[in-house]
């Protein structure tokens, strides 16, 4: 690499969600390890847009939108997500642009995260936590079918999207004798321990499972998905997880099914409206779980992400593959 044409890396900074982007230190850090490359910095979303056109690469959690008009130079794009954000320009096909993104970094927080939420459903924390509040201490008989203690060994998960975060879910449920589940559109995935594997047909998730983990990437393919018709065909006894940003999952068909307590409970760390206002009727449900979208996240993300990051720039300027691809140009 010529000293006198460096590589330029355009960086989104966001103030206002410093854990998606890098702070100072960081870039300091960055800038000792990799002398001959030229950084830029924005904090606004129209400044991002106006520096794409000279750079080579970019690292963000905003997909360049505009591209390929004016962005002849870019050769490489990764986002601090666990996806792109949004639709894909075909173009960037054509180019094969190389894509990765951050969901190896996310994996190991979000399958403790969901662990934490099979454990509080089986074993009703939610009930037993209301009842101290209440100070009344629960007998056994008092327990109702659908709410009734259980052990996660021998219940069935299953889980709609097995990348990352449904791979090292799926590990720590059979620590715990659960049978697991899955089904993706990928056909290249590790799914040998899997009890079942359902190549583009998420009907058995629903219809067979305990315990239904939804953890797919929110885009135009996966807009609606998980619609009535899948919804409905949940056992009585079963529970949902959503970990799918935005549209993926029917929330209004979630909703009466909550309400009229066609199933137990649900868990949902992503919502279609973020945040949810306080006026939204999922509040108002006592059979519902929200957490605001923070199954991925633990106190040194940061430093996780500027590491994953370093370590692919590494393999960039070397011509190595990169670690988690979104797109493999050469699968059929």
């Amino acid at each position: 690499m010529s000293s006198k044409n460096p590589v330029t890396i355009l960086i989104f900074h966001q103030k206002y969600t410093p854990e998606l982007t890098i702070q100072p230190t960081q870039l300091n850090q960055l800038q000792t390890e990799f002398g001959q490359i030229k950084w830029k910095i924005v904090e606004k979303i129209e400044h991002y847009f106006d520096a794409m056109v000279e750079a080579e690469i970019i690292w963000s959690n905003v997909f360049p939108i505009q591209y390929p008009a004016n962005m002849s130079k870019l050769q490489w794009y990764q986002t601090t997500t666990t996806h792109t954000g949004g639709t894909i320009p075909e173009i960037a096909f054509q180019k094969r642009l190389t894509m990765t993104n951050s969901r190896s970094v996310y994996a190991q927080n979000a399958s403790e995260m969901v662990m934490g939420y099979l454990l509080s459903l089986a074993k009703q924390f939610s009930t037993l936590w209301t009842a101290q509040q209440n100070k009344h201490w629960m007998f056994l008989n008092e327990f109702t079918e659908k709410h009734r203690i259980q052990s996660l060994n021998g219940k069935k998960l299953g889980i709609l999207g097995f990348g990352a975060i449904g791979q090292a879910t799926a590990k720590k449920a059979k620590y715990f004798g659960m049978k697991v589940l899955a089904s993706d559109i990928r056909k290249d995935l590790p799914v040998s321990e899997l009890d079942g594997f359902y190549l583009n047909d998420p009907s058995p998730i629903f219809s067979e499972s305990d315990f239904v983990l939804i953890s797919i990437p929110s885009c135009s393919q996966t807009k609606g998905l998980v619609n009535d018709r899948l919804l409905a065909q949940m056992k009585e006894s079963a529970c949902l997880i959503n970990l799918s940003p935005a549209n993926v999952l029917d929330e209004d068909y979630l909703y009466n099914m909550l309400k009229y307590k066609d199933i137990p409970a649900a868990v949902l760390d992503c919502t279609n409206l973020q945040p949810l206002p306080p006026i939204h009727p999922l509040y108002q449900l006592d059979n519902i779980f929200i957490t605001p979208h923070v199954a991925c996240y633990d106190e040194q993300i940061l430093e996780k992400l500027v590491d994953h990051f370093a370590t692919n720039l590494k393999y960039f300027l070397a011509g190595k593959p990169l670690n988690d691809p979104i797109i493999n140009y050469d699968y059929p």
